[in-house]
């Protein structure tokens, strides 16, 4: 599977939170997609995307296991 996005981790700017926050990037043109951030209201790794910006299936499917791996992450963590 080709690999459609870039996940910057910026945790080093939010030195006051706990959790872990990425910067999501196009590889194809390094256009700034959105955020990966812990949304404490649903306790788990969301994705907030910038606007008008669109996304295909692969990409979506690249977003969801990359959240899925920083939620089990966290929650292997706790235990």
């Amino acid at each position: 599977m080709t690999t459609n996005l870039i996940f910057e981790d910026i945790s080093y700017i939010y030195t006051y939170k706990v959790t872990k926050t990425f910067r999501v990037y196009s590889s194809h043109d390094k256009e700034h997609l959105g955020v990966i951030n812990w949304y404490p209201k649903w306790r788990q790794y969301i994705f907030d995307p910038n606007i008008y910006t669109i996304y295909s299936d692969n990409c979506l499917k690249e977003l969801a296991e990359f959240i899925t791996k920083l939620n089990k992450e966290h929650k292997d963590g706790l235990r």
